[in-house]
């Protein structure tokens, strides 16, 4: 079962999890001893903890130890590796996310990108015609068949980065649209170095390989083979252009067109503007 199919593992609860595992160090804890630590004042009834701790041991942040001993996994603990980063690389890498149950996730991410910004969803949005309409297949190939699924498929986009949700007043909800900004901006600079000028297409060919659910990455070139309306190849998604105009307006990122440089579109509802170098500033 994937993080989708369950309601209980949140990304705060799977955080809870990690911090109090990592707390403990590399002895572990009696599982027993762990239930009642996340019961009664952090996580709750018995049925959230039993399901946030078998997500945990799916996705490597738990492991079991011999005499029903729980610590923090050895990968996490090894590497010193961010627990945000350690759940990417578990659900946007498709290799990966399907060894960890979650196989799904990385193409409803990739998917869900290639939606306009500039059009938000609600929460409780049921995409079971949308992912038909859009993509020719089934919801349940990318286990997103609910509003439920779907609302927590939101909740790990925003956690991750890719995502951002605006909350209605009185009765309306929440809206949920693809913003990779903050994903993009923890990225870039494991990229790039300060300074650095990079063509949009080297940039492209970067990030694909940390994030393949990215523009050029392995996952999202599948969903624009299914996408029954199909961008030019030189369009940029509007969630990226979105992005990326976020991080020049935060002044983290410079973006120029070059005579004579191969440039992208930046795209938006309003129409295209073409650049062709990013600097990392």
């Amino acid at each position: 079962m994937s993080i989708l199919s369950k309601f209980e593992p949140t990304p705060n609860r799977m955080e809870i999890l990690y911090r109090t595992l990592l707390s403990v160090g590399d002895q572990g804890i009696p599982e027993r001893s762990l239930r009642v630590l996340l019961s009664p004042s952090r996580l709750g009834e018995s049925v959230i903890v039993e399901n946030v701790i078998g997500e945990g041991l799916a996705m490597g942040i738990a492991e079991k130890m011999p005499g029903d001993i729980l610590r923090i996994g050895k990968g996490l603990y090894s590497t010193g590796t961010d627990f945000r980063e350690w759940c990417e690389v578990c659900l946007l890498d498709p290799i990966i996310a399907k060894k960890r149950g979650q196989e799904f996730f990385p193409l409803a991410l990739a998917w869900f990108l290639e939606r306009n910004p500039y059009d938000p969803m609600r929460l409780d949005t049921n995409v079971k015609s949308l992912i038909s309409d859009e993509l020719g297949i089934s919801a349940e190939d990318v286990d997103l068949t609910n509003k439920d699924r779907f609302r927590m498929f939101a909740y790990w986009a925003k956690y991750l980065g890719y995502a951002r949700t605006l909350q209605l007043a009185g009765p309306g909800g929440s809206l949920v649209f693809p913003d990779p900004t903050r994903a993009l901006a923890r990225l870039i600079p494991r990229l790039l170095k300060s300074g650095e000028r990079v063509t949009l297409g080297e940039l492209k060919s970067r990030w694909a390989e940390s994030a393949p659910v990215l523009e050029g990455g392995r996952v999202r070139q599948d969903v624009l083979k299914r996408l029954r309306t199909r961008r030019h190849p030189l369009d940029l998604s509007q969630s990226t252009s979105f992005a990326l105009r976020n991080l020049e307006d935060r002044g983290l990122v410079r973006l120029e067109r070059l005579a004579d440089a191969n440039a992208f579109n930046l795209t938006d509802p309003e129409g295209a503007e073409p650049k062709s170098h990013l600097t990392w500033i």
